[in-house]
């Protein structure tokens, strides 16, 4: 394992709850992980959790990873609704968004693992918001929804070379 692969494997296990890192090897790197413990979110719209982060470079892009339990109940024939990120309270859309939804039909209060990840574009450096917020699915009635519950949820922001 060359000294660059040893750098990221301490700098990936050295995270614990909200740390800010600066790697050199090739390229420049910024990463931070902001932890929710015991979230136990009952937000049906809007903004679940949010997470500031310094990005360095405009020409850069950010790797975003939220993951979390989710859940929706309430769905008597069937709802949705729709985890997404958000930049600055706008949603990412370049390349594409990054999202998630969960349909139920029933009144099961099932909590599943959720992840979103995706790279985020177009941003310029500079102080950011990144967030994960909730809302309604296209067509489908929404239901009550839950992120969070009786674990740890965490946001993870990678500022990340450009995109090919």
């Amino acid at each position: 394992m060359n000294r660059c692969s040893l750098f990221h494997v301490a700098l990936v296990a050295s995270i614990v709850l909200s740390v800010n890192a600066v790697g050199r090897c090739g390229s420049e790197s910024a990463i931070k992980q902001c932890v929710y413990k015991n979230l136990n979110a009952n937000t049906d719209l809007g903004e679940v959790v949010k997470c500031s982060f310094f990005k360095t470079q405009s020409e850069t892009s950010l790797r975003v990873t939220f993951q979390g339990t989710m859940r929706i109940i309430g769905c008597s024939p069937g709802c949705c609704r729709r985890w997404y990120i958000t930049i600055n309270g706008n949603e990412c859309t370049s390349p594409a968004t990054i999202d998630t939804l969960v349909y139920a039909t029933g009144n099961v209060n099932r909590h599943t693992p959720g992840t979103l990840d995706g790279f985020c574009s177009n941003i310029q450096k500079g102080y950011v918001n990144v967030g994960v917020s909730l809302g309604n699915c296209v067509s489908i009635k929404g239901g009550d929804a839950y992120t969070g519950w009786a674990t740890v949820s965490r946001l993870i922001i990678e500022e990340v070379p450009p995109l090919q």
